[in-house]
C-alpha cells in the first residue's frame, strides 16, 4: 500500500517534467538528428500533420464493428472524422477514444479500453503513412525498427526490434492497401499481428 502511493506520487511529478521538457528534448533531438544526418526537412513540433489527417479520414484500413461484430460502414466514417479532427486538435488518444465511446454509447456499447485501442490504431496507421511519406521527401532509402527493451516489451515488439524495411517498398505496400475498396479484404493484406506457437512449441508470429 505504501509502496503504491509512493509510486502515485512520484509518476505524478514525472508526467509533470516531462509535460514540461517533453518538448524541449524532442526539439533538440530532432535538430541533433537533421544536422548530425543532414537530412533537408523542415522540422515543426507544432506543424500539423495533414497527411495523417487526410489518411485517417480517407483510409479503408479504418473500420469498426458493432457489438455482435458486423462492420457498419457509417460508424467507421463517423469514428475516422472523430480520430482526424482530435489529432487536428492535438488532444491526446485517450482523449479521442472518450470522445469515441461518448459517440458511440448507444449504438455500440463497448468499454472505453477498446475505443482507446480503435483511436491508437487509427492514429498510428495515419501517422505511418505521413512517416513514410517523410522519408520519402528527406530521400532516406531504409528504416530500422527499433523497441524500448524492458520487463514490459511485448513479444511482438521484441520481435520487431531491428528489423530494417526498405522506404520504396513501405511506400507500395500502403498504395496498395489503399487502393483496397473493402474494408474486409484489408483483414488479409494487413492484419494485426497475432502471437502462436510453431510445430515445436516455440512462439511465432
Amino acid at each position: 500500500g505504501a509502496a503504491r502511493h509512493y509510486a502515485a506520487k512520484v509518476l505524478t511529478k514525472l508526467d509533470k517534467t516531462l509535460e514540461l521538457e517533453g518538448p524541449k528534448l524532442m526539439k533538440g533531438a530532432r535538430a541533433s538528428v537533421v544536422a548530425r544526418e543532414k537530412i533537408d526537412i523542415k522540422t515543426d513540433l507544432s506543424m500539423r500533420d495533414l497527411d495523417a489527417e487526410a489518411a485517417i479520414r480517407k483510409s479503408q484500413l479504418n473500420f469498426v464493428r458493432d457489438s455482435s461484430g458486423v462492420r457498419i460502414d457509417n460508424a467507421s466514417v463517423a469514428a475516422r472524422d472523430i480520430v482526424a479532427r482530435g489529432l487536428e486538435q492535438g488532444v491526446a488518444r485517450k482523449v479521442m477514444g472518450v470522445d469515441l465511446r461518448r459517440h458511440f454509447a448507444s449504438t455500440i456499447p463497448r468499454p472505453e479500453s477498446y475505443w482507446h485501442v480503435v483511436a491508437s490504431a487509427y492514429v498510428g496507421r495515419a501517422r505511418s503513412t505521413s512517416q513514410i511519406y517523410a522519408y520519402e521527401d528527406a530521400e532516406i532509402e531504409s528504416y530500422e525498427v527499433v523497441a524500448v527493451i524492458d520487463e514490459v516489451t511485448t513479444d511482438q515488439c521484441r520481435y520487431m526490434n531491428g528489423k530494417v524495411f526498405s522506404v520504396r517498398h513501405a511506400r507500395s505496400l500502403l498504395e496498395k492497401l489503399n487502393e483496397l475498396e473493402n474494408p474486409e479484404d484489408v483483414r488479409y493484406a494487413n492484419p494485426w499481428i497475432r502471437k502462436g506457437k510453431d510445430p515445436s512449441g516455440g512462439m511465432r508470429l
